[in-house]
This record gives structure tokens, sequence and C-alpha cells, in this order.
């Protein structure tokens, strides 16, 4: 007996003094994630509903998810600028980052708050809202990293069918369709569709479901999905609400709709540091001072927030040498003007002579060069200013290549890649005599003149999809009069000839094209070759030694422009 009495007080005195390492309460909970976040506007808190489709949808997942607990965070009429509001919150933070299930519906109060104020802005709205999507799925996954957490979107539902939008009138005949609820509904849908494609494109991440409302409640059909109105839409928002039958319909798609677990996620980022920033003078410096960034005499919103991910190990292929980690900057809100980052760099991996540059990449490892920075080499410090959040690292080019070292041009080809103008395959090796595709070419050009890559830009070509690895660069080209379509289209996989690149060089580099150094047109056999609209352009390059001919007296214009060649081109022009 005295022994069992004695044994209990050691054990109670061990665990009074700590010898049992203490569970911290809710640890595990935390990283499993325990709660569903509804992030919406009125339909979100049932206005007009016994029950709405989030309390009704909570208790189909309640218990069977792990979900434990429901937060709401919604208002009347909330626009997707709030959405960013309820998300920068810190008092909603906490629930974010523990929920397993997070639902988000906006939109519907963007679009009638710019119809109003104009009818013909339903564009705008779309636009707006999309990029606004967008930011709050990134902040999402800044604030909430579990693999396990999934992110419902929801798209639009027709909120008057058969009626005309108010106000709306089309003036072009392409967009009358425009004018009823029947089709621009759809239309909208199509940005909630593209700001899905451009977060699911990030590879760390599980992606986000798109939850197809509009497809469920045409199904269930009007009569049952509509609340019933006196006034017509838009007098009255409430008559735009769904019925007790529409919120069901809408719980049931979402519970229907698939878990975005993606197993074997790919790497996760070593570090994440949260940085809550003041309204003026905004400075931080992250990643223990290797990366700081400075927002300067920017006026930000109240409760800015910038996330820094941190990827020592970045889960795609890098062509070149990687110099620094690659880092996320997600932003809650789009920078009002230009701000700086540095790097502080190693200074045993720049000793030598290294071709370094600071890259934006994309989710697949394409880099993007950023226009304006400058690397101290004495310091080991690179500084750039960019205009939005994004993936940054520094890399060393490559600039020799093993299929080039007896090649005609690889003096040309030397400079243009040293400059991180043209870029070797995955293998190593640049593929001198390989044809260039249009596509291609306009990647060249924006790179080799410095223009501007807009981050959402979208070529407006038929046959250049979004998704496309060349479209931020034919979006460029086209924006800056380098490189123009035929008839709606851009053609990028055509390949180039050579009085076509003489056309977009002209075109490009203009009065910087200074004549009487080459040669002479007439001194080729087969100038006849040379098309009519392709005679100034093809003369002019010829004057300046900028164009050659491929034999002595053969200058080949119809000739199809290789890697080799483009590369010359543009080197003789940035002498």
């Amino acid at each position: 007996m005295h022994k069992k009495i004695i044994s209990v007080i050691c054990i109670l005195f061990l665990l009074l003094t700590g010898f049992f390492p203490a569970r911290q309460a809710g640890a595990a909970e935390d990283k499993a994630g325990v709660g569903y976040v509804a992030l919406g506007d009125s339909l979100a808190l049932g206005v007009g509903s016994s029950k709405s489709y989030v309390q009704r949808f909570y208790e189909q997942i309640k218990d069977r998810r792990g979900v434990k607990e429901l937060t709401l965070i919604a208002e009347e009429q909330a626009t997707s600028r709030d959405l960013l509001r309820f998300v920068t919150d810190p008092a909603n933070r906490e629930a974010i980052k523990k929920a397993r299930v997070i639902t988000i519906w906006f939109g519907a109060h963007d679009f009638m708050q710019a119809v109003r104020r104009n009818p013909h802005n339903y564009r705008q709205a779309g636009n707006e809202l999309k990029e606004n999507l967008i930011t709050a799925v990134q902040l999402i996954r800044s604030i909430n990293t579990g693999k396990d957490t999934t992110i419902y979107l929801l798209n639009f539902y027709n909120p008057a069918p058969g009626e005309k939008v108010p106000g709306v009138r089309a003036t072009d005949p392409a967009e009358k369709k425009y004018e009823a609820f029947d089709l621009l509904i759809p239309y909208l849908n199509g940005f909630i569709a593209d700001a899905v494609k451009q977060v699911n494109s990030d590879p760390y991440m599980p992606p986000v479901v798109i939850v197809d409302v509009f497809k469920s409640l045409q199904e269930l059909g009007v009569a049952k999905y509509l609340g019933k109105g006196k006034d017509p839409i838009y007098q009255d928002y409430n008559n735009a609400h769904l019925s007790d039958a529409g919120h069901q319909a809408v719980a049931e798609a979402l519970f229907k709709a698939p878990v975005s677990i993606r197993p074997g996620r790919p790497l996760a980022p070593s570090r994440v540091e949260e940085f809550s920033l003041p309204t003026n003078g905004a400075a931080v410096s992250a990643d223990q001072g290797r990366l700081a960034v400075d927002f300067g005499n920017a006026s930000l919103p109240a409760n800015a927030l910038l996330y820094v991910k941190t990827y020592e190990e970045p889960p795609f292929i890098v062509r070149g040498e990687l110099l620094s980690p690659v880092y996320d900057l997600v932003l809650s809100f789009k920078p009002p003007q230009a701000f700086k980052i540095s790097f502080k760099l190693d200074q045993s991996k720049v000793q030598g002579e290294k071709n370094i540059y600071l890259f934006e990449f994309k989710g697949n490892g394409q880099k993007l060069k950023v226009r304006q920075q400058n690397f101290d080499a004495a310091t080991g410090t690179i500084t750039a200013s960019i205009k939005r959040g994004g993936l940054y690292g520094v890399v060393a080019v490559k600039n020799s290549f093993p299929d080039t070292a007896k090649h005609w041009a690889r003096g040309e080809i030397e400079k243009i890649a040293g400059l991180a103008v043209i870029d070797g395959d995955e293998q190593g090796y640049f593929r001198p005599e390989q044809p260039v595709a249009r596509a291609e070419a306009a990647k060249m050009l924006v790179e080799a003149t410095g223009a501007e890559i807009e981050d959402s830009a979208t070529a407006t070509f038929s046959d250049v999809q979004s998704s496309a690895w060349y479209a931020p660069y034919v979006a460029a080209a086209a924006k800056a009069g380098l490189m123009q379509g035929y008839q709606g289209k851009f053609r990028p996989g055509d390949k180039l000839t050579r009085q076509e690149l003489a056309v977009i060089l002209e075109r490009a580099y203009g009065s910087k094209i200074k004549g009487g150094n080459g040669g002479k047109l007439e001194s080729y056999s087969d100038r006849q070759q040379v098309a009519t609209w392709a005679q100034g352009a093809v003369n002019k390059l010829v004057e300046a030694g900028i164009l050659k001919g491929r034999k002595k007296d053969k200058l080949a214009p119809a000739g199809v422009t290789t890697r080799a060649e483009l590369a010359a081109l543009l080197a003789r022009l940035m002498s």
C-alpha cells in the first residue's frame, strides 16, 4: 500500500516539475485544420432564407471531414474588395489558419455596383474581380499552409433569367449578346475560371476547386432557385437572393465537389515570414537579412500584409546557376508604385566573370528578366525595382554552349545569351540551326528591347492561350508595337522568314538603325525575291550591315530564320 502511494506521489512530482513533455493544446488540430471558414456576402448570411448554404454545408461536413467549428465572415452587399479586407483583418487570421475547408463566394455586388456607375463596366468589373480573387487565394495560402486544406470558389448564378441588364446597350455588335443576363453571366464566370486557372498554376499548393453553381441551379430550375421579388433586379438587391431550395442546391454542390488534396505535394517553403506594414515608410528585412523589401514613401492601405516564402530548393528546373533562394512575395494589396527589393548574395558564389541577373519565375520555372536592376559585385548585392509580388531569384546565366564552339555566330550568340536575351534548352544546347517560330521571336525581341511584361497581360489573339509560355511575351510585343497579328491571329508556331524578321526589327529599332556601313541590296542576285512590303526594311538593314547574305551573293529573303541568325542580328543592333 505504501509503495503504491509513493509511486503516485513520484508521478505527480514528475508531472509538476515538467519531466514529462507537456502537450501543447490544440497543436495537432492547428496542423491538421479543424474549421470551416465561409467568406461571402448576404447569401452567406442567408438573407431571405430560413438557412443559408453555409449552415447547410457545415451540417453536412461537420465531424465527417474533421471539421468541428464554423466561422462565418460575411457582410451584406460585400464585394471582392471586402474579401481582401476580411482576409487581412488580424481578427480573422487565426480562423483562416486553422481551417480545413474554406468557401469563397463573391462577385455579384462587384458587378451590380459597377453597372450602376456605368452600364458598360461589366468587363472592368470582371477583371477587378479576377485580380482580387487571385490575391485573396494567395494570401489565404500564405496564412494556411495545410496540405489537406480545401478552398472552394463558387461562380455566378443567373439572377434574372430571360431579362436584359438594365442600361446595358452594347455599341459593338459582337457584344450585343451581353445585354442579356443569360449570356452575360457565363461570360463573367470566365473571369472566375481564369482566376482559378492562374492560382492553380502554383505548384506548391493544393489546387483551388471551382464549384459550378451556375450549372447546379440551372438544373434545379428558375422557379425553384430564385426567391420571390416584386421589383426588377438592381432596384432591390434582395430580389437576387436564393430560395431555400437554391441554398440547399448550393450546399449539395459543395458537398459533392472534390477535396483538393494533392498527394505528394511538391517542396514546401523552408520558411514563411509575415510582415504587417505601416501605411507609409514600409521597409522590411527577411530571411535573416538576405532579402530587403522597401516600399519607399508609398501610401499603403490599413492592415497591409507582406508574406515572404523562402524556397532554398525550388521544385522546378532553373536554367543557369541559382545564386539565391527563390522568394515568393505575397502582397495583400496592389502596390501604388514600383518598390525596391535587394538580395544579399554569398560572395563566394559571385566571383569570376558571371552574367548575374534577377529574374521573376512562373510556376513552371519559366523566368522573366526584371527590367530595372543593378548588381554591385563589390558588396554582392543586387537591387531591382519591381511592380508586383511573385517568385524572384538571382541566376548566373549560361552564355556558352557545346554546339556553338565552332559556329560562325559564336561571338554574337555568347553576347546575347550573356544579356539573358536568349537561352539554351534543358540539355544545355543552343541549337543554332533550329528554325525560329514567331512565339520564340516575340520572347527574344521583348527581352532585347526591354519591353515591359505585365503580370496578367493577355494577348488579344484567338490562337494565343493565356496559359501558353509565350503569352506574356506576345502580349508585350503587341502592346509595344514590335509584332502584329493577322485577322485576329498571331500564328505563334509559324516559322519566321528573314524578310519578315527584317520588317519586325526595323519596326522595333527604327531610327537606331544607321545606314552606310554595310552592303548594297543590288549586290545580291536574288534581290528580286524580296517581297514589295519588305523592300524598305530589308534595304535599310542590309545597308546598315545588320542583315547579311547567307552566301556571298544570296540573301535568301524567303528563307526561314535560324536561332543563330536571330541572335546575330540582335547582337549587331544592340552594339
